[in-house]
């Protein structure tokens, strides 16, 4: 009898050590035979015993960036129907016809309306982020603070829809996950604070103000530059990236 090529053997190895336990439990006569039979198989089967990681194909890859190009494009809708309208103004369905593509389709990235709104939180934070890495990387303090404020405004102008959802309110966070809200707003906030304290030591900021209080301080005015230039109000009166640095340096100078 001509012998099976030893690529032709395809079993899983774990489906043969459960398949062979079973006959030598149902069958103990049979025992010496199926350990027999289980060693020769797994001697000549060049799969299980050299494995080879399955390299994805380019079709999977090809699939899986539009994928991930459809699920941008669905975020960067809803952020904008959300800035724009308010919470109550997205639906999956409205959204799935703004990008051409099936309400399943939605479902199936998001789960629901409720779950699609956090991930339009996450993703505010995600590209605040981004930016600000390079900023977390300046080991001076000051020139850290100041990098913070620059990357906070550029991600402001650049998403200016997730802006508004995160920081202007049009995401309210009574339509967030609990775990969401203090998961994501403390550690942007936090990456301050530890700057502001970071100055302090170094003797650069006065300590008579609790790091918080000035980090606070520091938000709270950078945030209202930003608004009025989103609103395009500011621009009428003035150059917002230099009323921006005249704010940062006027703060610091009182604070120092």
């Amino acid at each position: 009898m001509r012998q099976a090529p030893k690529s032709s053997v395809f079993v899983s190895g774990i489906l043969l050590q459960r398949f062979a336990a079973y006959i030598r439990s149902a069958f103990p006569s049979l025992d010496g035979w199926i350990l027999i039979v289980y060693n020769n198989v797994m001697r000549n089967n060049t799969v299980i015993k050299n494995p080879k990681r399955q390299e994805p194909s380019a079709g999977g890859l090809l699939r899986q960036k539009q994928k991930d190009s459809l699920r941008l494009s669905l975020l960067d809708t809803a952020s904008r129907m959300v800035a724009e309208g308010g919470t109550e103004s997205l639906s999956l369905r409205k959204l799935a016809e703004e990008v051409g593509a099936s309400t399943m389709v939605v479902y199936t990235a998001f789960g629901s309306k409720e779950g699609l709104l956090d991930e339009l939180w996450k993703e505010g934070f995600r590209r605040l982020w981004e930016i600000e890495e390079g900023a977390l990387k300046e080991s001076d303090p000051l020139k850290r603070l100041r990098a913070l404020g620059d990357a906070y405004r550029r991600n402001a102008l650049s998403n200016p829809s997730f802006y508004k959802l995160v920081f202007g309110g049009r995401l309210p966070l009574s339509n967030l996950s609990q775990e969401m809200e203090k998961e994501q707003s403390r550690q942007t906030f936090m990456v301050l604070v530890q700057t502001i304290s970071d100055c302090q030591k170094a003797g650069l900021l006065s300590s008579k103000l609790r790091d918080v209080e000035i980090a606070a301080m520091f938000w709270s005015t950078a945030h209202g530059a930003i608004s009025l230039e989103l609103s395009g109000m500011l621009s009428q009166w003035a150059e917002p990236d230099q009323i921006y640095n005249l704010n940062f340096d006027n703060l610091l100078r009182g604070l120092k």
